[in-house]
């Protein structure tokens, strides 16, 4: 009987165990998400380390604090970051632009870390670290950096996102596991407004269209619809294509020469004409939309779930109590289709995200500094801030104070003194701060129907060009990007015919279109083989 209830013990233990790993495999941001937890026992790596020492740190502060703060380390975030990471840092501020990145560079004064987004230095990525720029961290992540070294382990998709085709691991990257994040722009319009005029929300093109004609004749809008550039791609996506660069079918292709580009355009050119988009959309600003918004003069835009959405609820209701936002899905032609593009981003940012410079001394310190970011206590600031001050815990949930939530300036601004989950930085982005920042339930909402596209199998991932492709690529594409949005707006404005769409064509290939998609296919290749 003994012998009987033991082995069923050993075999529901094993049962359980493989239950266990099963769920593990299938959910690997579940298992990401516990490697947070990791915590070396090696006293070296024990914060505020005890030694310290100081680093100086290139980057810009937030636009919404820069004028209240001579320094980053002057903040709320830093002073504790300092404390309790035992590291003093000094910041050193410019511009972040590529002429102000050579500055620096050339003057041989340059900070030990260094945050720019390298995709704009001549060569790219690889170039600077062949000229010595940036430090190649293969050799130090798992000696210093315990903590982003286990969580690559356990994460091989984004490891192979942070490194060169070479396998030079370079920066230390901005991780964004959960879709929450991924997702955040996408188009919107005044819910208030088709309730008065019984519609409902759009989800065709022709649906759009229906609702901006009423919004123009009924709600007497200026500007039924406003965007930027990048803003009326939202619609673009219906049509089968993007303007730019994307996957289909595994490879890169580009959709600003199709036929399916054309008939998007040809829509827009009819909307202008019949008055639905906004006459000065070739010029539009957020703040020029959000006035249009404001003295109900535009009922629909595109943009973000935070910045817009919630902060524009929060502001416009005081005077207009029946103000409400609802976001849209992304427009499709054929009622009942899923959208096929929309907006969608990476398990992780190395895009202004830090790397140790090449001529930083003591690259332990730095190491450990930035590794301390993916640590507990590091993960806890730079998404909460300083305990007590700017979030508590209520019931294990930290919890933003009224210095966030309700300051009387902005939440951004709030949220930039005491945190970098709103921006970037080397850290692990944490649902609890976004569910927080978004405050109106409209803007959580909005997530949740921008997320219910295909885009994340049109994503070309983070591939990295070598030195005489970033240079080739860059030339073609500086004049390829410019050509297609001066003619985009003559397309839509009348100044040119649709008619002439061939010509239009035929002198992007003459850019070197056919060259420009070699380069990324051959670097998608590489990538793949990472």
């Amino acid at each position: 009987m003994r012998k009987t209830l033991f082995v069923i013990i050993i075999v529901l233990s094993l049962v359980i165990i493989g239950l266990f790993l099963l769920v593990s495999y299938l959910n690997p941001e579940e298992k990401a998400e516990n490697s947070i937890n990791f915590i070396s026992n090696d006293e070296n790596y024990v914060y505020p380390i005890r030694e310290g020492g100081a680093l100086s740190y290139w980057n810009t502060m937030p636009d919404e604090i820069d004028d209240e703060y001579d320094s980053y380390s002057q903040t709320p975030l830093y002073e504790e970051i300092e404390n309790k990471s035992g590291v003093k840092l000094n910041f050193e501020y410019t511009p972040t632009s590529y002429n102000d990145l050579l500055i620096m560079l050339a003057s041989g004064e340059v900070a030990d870390i260094i945050e720019f987004d390298w995709s704009w230095y001549p060569g790219g990525i690889e170039k600077a670290i062949k000229d010595g720029h940036i430090l190649i961290l293969n050799d130090y992540l798992e000696k210093y950096c315990p903590y982003l070294h286990s969580y690559l382990r356990a994460n091989p998709e984004i490891d192979k996102m942070i490194k060169t085709d070479d396998g030079f691991y370079y920066t230390f990257p901005l991780i964004q596991l959960d879709d929450l994040f991924r997702t955040y722009y996408g188009p919107f319009l005044r819910k208030d407004w088709l309730d008065r005029l019984g519609l409902e929300i759009p989800e065709t093109i022709d649906e759009w269209h229906t609702v901006l004609k009423n919004f123009k004749e009924e709600m007497d809008a200026f500007a039924p619809l406003s965007f930027s550039y990048g803003g009326s791609m939202a619609f673009c996506g219906a049509f089968g294509v993007l303007p730019g660069y994307y996957l289909e079918g595994g490879d890169v292709v580009y959709g600003a020469v199709t036929d399916e580009y054309k008939e998007y355009m040809a829509t827009l050119k009819n909307w202008f004409d019949e008055g639905l988009i906004d006459p000065n959309f070739s010029t539009a600003k957020s703040n020029q939309i959000k006035k249009l918004f404001q003295e109900d003069q535009c009922g629909a835009t595109v943009g973000y779930a935070g910045g817009n959405i919630s902060s524009w609820t929060n502001e416009f209701r005081d005077g207009k109590p029946e103000f409400e936002i609802t976001a849209t899905p992304y427009p499709v032609l054929k009622k009942g289709d899923t959208p096929e593009f929309g907006q969608s981003t990476y398990l992780c940012s190395v895009s202004l995200t830090p790397v140790i410079s090449g001529k930083c001394e003591d690259i332990e310190l730095a190491c450990r500094f930035l590794d301390f970011g993916y640590s507990p206590t590091g993960h806890m600031i730079y998404n909460f801030g300083v305990e007590g001050e700017s979030y508590t815990m209520v019931d294990g949930y930290p919890t933003y104070t009224e210095k966030i939530l309700h300051s009387g300036e902005s939440i951004t601004k709030s949220m930039s003194k005491y945190i970098r989950a709103n921006t970037r930085g080397p850290f692990v982005q944490d649902r609890r701060y976004y569910e927080q920042y978004l405050q109106v339930p409209q803007a959580y909402e909005a997530l949740q129907v921008w997320r219910r596209t295909n885009m994340k199998e049109h994503l070309i991932p983070p591939i990295t060009l070598t030195t005489e492709e970033s240079i080739e690529f860059s030339e073609i594409s500086a004049k390829i990007d410019d050509f297609v949005f001066t003619m985009f707006y003559k397309f839509v404005y009348g100044e040119e015919s649709l008619d002439s769409y061939g010509d239009y064509v035929e002198e992007i290939y003459g850019l070197g279109l056919e060259r420009a998609l070699e380069i990324k296919h051959n670097a998608l290749e590489r990538y793949y083989g990472r």
